[in-house]
């Protein structure tokens, strides 16, 4: 567990929070006297407020998080249950202190999302691990955000065919059913019947909450040299990177809503786009990516 200073907004009508680090970046207006031209702070103000150095809506607020996990998810320090396994001898338990002890856990935070460093990723946010002379399939974080709280899973059958670009299994959400394209050619070999209820791959999207191992056809093999819509290393980042640009930019068109604190989306903008999920899905996760491939 950590203990971590942050600001917030007192205005904004989410409480996104921010490590204290980020509000010193330049393109943050809260410790400016250009907060004035804020556009939360100029709808908020009431009455006449005597001109300071910093905003009058900035609040600050200690919380802990898990430093393993692939979320950070920040709780309120007055919040804490000392009830809860991360203060008890329970804590051995964990997926992520497990992973921790076998020093498996290689995890990077690219914009607010997970991203584990030794995997391959697909355009359509499967990740892809090699697994002797299988491909071991997955969701990444992001695509996890896209497809919103899952509640179910579809898994395919082994033996099943599969084709590339090709629906191979599908999540039930709230909003319905979301169709996951296969990234490869190939035959299943097994599927995680553990992730039945979509609870682990939000616990451990990288490690036990994968989907599928597939036996891959002989062009799918070598997917590790596919360079237009396979990214891995030092590919991985900015291709993220631009990815969380792209749905800043079509959550703010679509919602009106404006995505700030350095460009992360944060999990509770979920509600806001619940009615966009389906067009979400579509342009991230949907069959189009093959051909607009990143570049």
């Amino acid at each position: 567990m950590r203990e971590e200073k942050v600001v917030f907004c007192k205005a904004f009508p989410l409480k996104k929070i921010l490590p204290l680090e980020k509000i010193f970046e330049k393109e943050s207006l809260c410790l400016e006297k250009e907060h004035t031209s804020c556009p939360i702070y100029l709808e908020k103000i009431k009455g006449d407020f005597p001109q300071t150095k910093i905003c009058h809506f900035v609040g600050t607020e200690n919380i802990i998080y898990c430093k393993l996990s692939p979320i950070k998810k920040m709780i309120p320090l007055y919040s804490l249950k000392f009830e809860g396994p991360c203060s008890n001898e329970t804590y051995g338990n964990c997926l992520f202190y497990q992973k921790m002890l076998r020093g498996d856990q290689k995890m990077a935070s690219v914009m607010g999302f997970a991203l584990e460093e030794m995997l391959y990723y697909h355009a359509n946010h499967l990740w892809l691990r090699r697994v002797e002379d299988k491909i071991r399939i997955g969701l990444d974080d992001f695509g996890q955000f896209i497809v919103g709280n899952i509640t179910g899973v579809l898994l395919p059958e082994p033996g099943q065919k599969i084709k590339a670009d090709e629906p191979f299994m599908s999540l039930r959400c709230d909003e319905g059913v979301a169709d996951l394209l296969s990234p490869v050619d190939g035959s299943i070999v097994s599927a995680n019947q553990a992730v039945y209820d979509g609870s682990l791959i939000r616990l451990d999207p990288y490690g036990d909450g994968w989907l599928a191992e597939v036996r891959p056809s002989e062009q799918s093999a070598r997917f590790e040299e596919e360079t237009t819509c396979i990214f891995h290393g030092s590919s991985a980042h900015p291709w993220l990177e631009k990815e969380i640009y792209k749905l800043r930019r079509l959550v703010e068109s679509e919602t009106g809503i404006t995505v700030a604190d350095g460009g992360e989306i944060w999990r509770s903008l979920q509600d806001e786009i619940r009615e966009k999920r389906s067009l979400l899905v579509r342009t991230f996760l949907g069959k189009e990516r093959r051909q607009i491939c990143w570049r």
